[in-house]
């Protein structure tokens, strides 16, 4: 049965797949670091000009068919829960994952990850390179706009665009590296033209050869105040190319910055 429902979604992959959208033109560079640098105002600040760190307590639900698909990135058995510290003067983020295998510990640096499984440490490279991309991603959805400043992103501004009814400013934003240990990956920025917050990210994920020319979406929602800051409470992943799939929703029971007290979210 396993071979034939390969094929089953070998076929459906082929049929729905859809390019990453490229800019139209070469836009305005200071005009797109106009944009991003208004919605980094916007979200309370640059993160990264202080020390300290950032902690955060996620819990979340993965689809099915994104498992089958993306077993060793999506990591199941361990992703259901997980406590995350990011801190704030390099970037460097510390993942304790739980779910019903067990524990799995991700320290990702700048340019070095180590993963840990139930107290052993894994060698393989694989594990190594998923958990890279996914650590890189949360830095992302967890720093908003100000990560793109931190990457030294080269920024293209694109035509703005409609979305549920609202208007977005959109900026094209290369990545090197990229996610991961991809050498490269490529982002579009759905910034909302009234608030300024970052309420979308779509993306490419280059960072293994099974996602190879895939990309994705998050959407944030429930934007918050804390220590001064701007954050959303939840997430709500999508897979765009080169299948359409709901793949991931997330939420953020617990958030704090150094010194700060926290909140204990009800959403």
């Amino acid at each position: 049965m396993r071979p034939v429902i390969s094929l089953l979604l070998a076929a459906l992959i082929a049929g729905c797949a859809t390019p990453f959208p490229e800019p139209e033109t070469a836009g305005d560079p200071q005009a797109a670091k106009t944009v991003l640098d208004r919605s980094i105002a916007a979200h309370g600040g640059y993160l990264f000009d202080e020390q300290g760190s950032i902690h955060v307590h996620y819990d979340g639900r993965w689809r099915q068919t994104v498992k089958f698909l993306q077993p060793v990135l999506v990591d199941a058995g361990y992703r259901k829960q997980s406590e995350e510290v990011l801190d704030r003067s390099s970037g460097a983020l510390l993942q304790v994952h739980d779910g019903p295998d067990g524990t799995k510990l991700v320290a990702r640096t700048a340019d070095d990850v180590s993963v840990i499984y139930n107290g052993k440490e894994s060698d393989d490279e694989t594990t190594r390179a998923a958990s890279a991309l996914v650590a890189d991603a949360y830095t992302m959805f967890l720093s908003g706009p100000s990560f793109f400043r931190l990457r030294d992103a080269r920024l293209t501004l694109m035509p703005s665009a409609t979305r549920d009814g609202q208007t977005y400013q959109r900026i094209h934003a290369e990545l090197r590296p990229g996610f991961g240990f991809s050498e490269q990956d490529e982002a579009i920025l759905w910034i909302n033209d009234l608030t300024g917050y970052l309420d979308l990210v779509h993306f490419t994920i280059d960072g293994l050869a099974s996602t190879r020319g895939a990309h994705v979406d998050v959407a944030f929602a429930g934007h918050t105040e804390i220590g001064g800051y701007i954050w959303p409470m939840r997430f709500l992943e999508r897979v765009r190319g080169p299948v359409r799939v709901t793949a991931h929703s997330w939420e953020v029971l617990d958030l704090a910055l150094t010194g700060e007290a926290g909140l204990q979210a009800s959403n």
